[in-house]
């Protein structure tokens, strides 16, 4: 394990803010990657298997990051919880992909405002979903408050 230890921190740089960042390869949403016990893994995860945060991870347990910080590797940035809570962790950090941060988004602000209005003039969600080219469904979350929310 100290083998894996010092080869995972050729790639670490420490940071003035507490974060470790992550130089090495990163995947497109910039969580770092590390080949580790014969395979590739995300490099927060092994982070704390490496500075024995845990033993071994809990199945069905996501990896947080306290700091919101993608690359970040620091175990003491780093804990185990449910998809719910990691979730919740990054509305608040702003780095959810939610309305038009998400890459595939139909939608923006704009259709969304007249959308609502729409249907406060009494337009129907049919109507509405082939004029914006989004599902009733999708129409409905967004009238009812339930997608597209101001954070």
């Amino acid at each position: 394990m100290e083998q894996d230890r010092l080869r995972f921190e050729k790639y670490v740089q420490r940071e003035p803010d507490g974060c470790f960042r992550w130089c090495g390869g990163r995947d497109i949403r910039g969580y770092g990657i590390f080949f580790f016990k014969g395979k590739t893994a995300f490099a927060h995860r092994v982070a704390l298997l490496i500075y024995d945060k845990i033993k071994q991870f809990t199945p069905g347990l996501q990896v947080r990051h306290s700091c919101g910080e993608a690359s970040c590797v620091n175990p003491e940035h780093l804990s185990e919880g449910t998809r719910e809570q990691n979730a919740a962790d990054k509305v608040i950090h702003g780095t959810s992909l939610r309305g038009n941060r998400c890459h595939f988004a139909k939608l923006d602000w704009q259709k969304v405002s007249e959308i609502r209005r729409k249907s406060d003039e009494g337009i129907r969600r049919k109507i509405l979903s082939d004029e914006y080219g989004v599902s009733s469904g999708t129409i409905g979350s967004i009238i009812k408050n339930k997608s597209w929310v101001s954070e």
